[in-house]
């Protein structure tokens, strides 16, 4: 399925084609993730989906928690500096 749109790039006019596909999200668990934007006007917490799938195919966290030293004492530690970037 697609649609064109019509837009004004300067003094011409532009046709888009927007094609609708579906983001593919890995599962969670045993269930399947799905997006649908046909609900109309809603919100929800979907970012968190979007940054769980960031971090499965960038490891950012891990990139990101690499670039620290931990100078704590290693056996009075509780939570890596991993856990503590990921809690909410």
């Amino acid at each position: 399925m697609s649609e064109e749109f019509a837009s004004f790039a300067g003094s011409s006019l532009v046709l888009t084609e927007c094609k609708h596909q579906l983001p593919l999200f890995q599962p969670h668990g045993r269930r399947e993730v799905v997006a649908e934007f046909d609900g109309g006007q809603i919100t929800s917490d979907a970012g968190g989906l979007v940054l769980r799938e960031v971090e499965q195919r960038f490891g950012i966290v891990r990139q990101f928690v690499g670039a620290f030293t931990d100078y704590r004492d290693a056996e009075k530690i509780e939570f890596s500096v991993e856990s503590c970037c990921c809690s909410g």
